[in-house]
């Protein structure tokens, strides 16, 4: 995870929000709040998926229970059947006050992102 100083530049922000909800109080237990679910990704490999359980609090998976055949299973499953958009990427800006790119996917757009864009 980036340090501190990174964390303020807006590097890893997100990632330490989310860590931040999933951590653990005294009585063991993370925050209970809806979240998207929200994958993480380091040199374009993903690391670390986050999301609301059936219990309401926030939970963590990582390693091979973030591959790419389940990442793309759970964000067709888990979408609204009313509308086209499965998921959205958003992809921090470069530099400190640089944009925020925000892209809706319908299910052709995902799979070029999860299955192509995102590994190679």
């Amino acid at each position: 995870m980036p340090s501190a100083n990174e964390n303020v530049l807006g590097e890893g922000l997100l990632e330490a929000l989310f860590m931040q909800l999933w951590a653990k109080d005294e009585d063991s237990c993370s925050a209970k709040i809806l979240i998207p679910d929200t994958i993480v990704y380091h040199n374009r490999h993903a690391q670390e998926w986050f999301f609301t359980g059936s219990d309401g609090y926030v939970k963590k998976k990582t390693g091979l229970a973030v591959s790419q055949d389940l990442i793309f299973g759970a964000m067709l499953t888990r979408n609204d059947p009313a509308s086209e958009v499965v998921a959205c990427l958003t992809i921090p800006g470069s530099n400190p006050g640089d944009s925020v790119v925000e892209e809706y996917m319908d299910h052709r757009s995902l799979r070029w992102i999860v299955f192509t864009h995102l590994y190679y």
